[in-house]
């Protein structure tokens, strides 16, 4: 099979994953290693942006979401803030787990408590944030 050939099925699988098809993936397409090896079989380079987690098969652009989400904790609480909310993204991203993390962790250094009630699921969807904002 010649390049072009391969990377023509490289690019229609991809596009037929069912996480590709799906408004609200349960997996992330830059965390797909199934996609990725595809790719790298066509010979295609391959970044992969906004990983939750260090990838050591492809190259990565990604940043400290844990670190991102307790900076914008902190500049609320330094606006006078004290009763923040926070909308969860996709509980199956890793992404989810280290901002919900950095958010609580300095809330908890900040000497204030995380109100259950201001802390909402969402799925890193418009829709579903919208609705979590509109609706509480």
């Amino acid at each position: 099979m010649g390049q072009s050939e391969a990377r023509r099925r490289a690019h229609c699988s991809a596009q037929t994953r069912p996480e590709r098809r799906r408004r609200d993936p349960s997996t992330p397409l830059c965390e797909s290693t199934i996609i990725s090896s595809e790719l790298a079989a066509a010979r295609i380079p391959v970044v992969a942006v906004a990983t939750g987690r260090f990838r050591p098969d492809v190259c990565c652009v990604r940043i400290d979401d844990f670190r991102a989400a307790s900076d914008m904790t902190t500049h609320l609480i330094g606006l006078g803030h004290t009763r923040i909310g926070f909308i969860k993204g996709h509980p199956n991203q890793t992404a989810s787990a280290q901002r919900f993390a950095g958010f609580q962790a300095t809330m908890e250094e900040s000497g204030l408590t995380p109100n259950p009630a201001y802390i909402e699921q969402g799925y890193f969807t418009y829709r579903s944030d919208w609705k979590q904002r509109s609706c509480s």
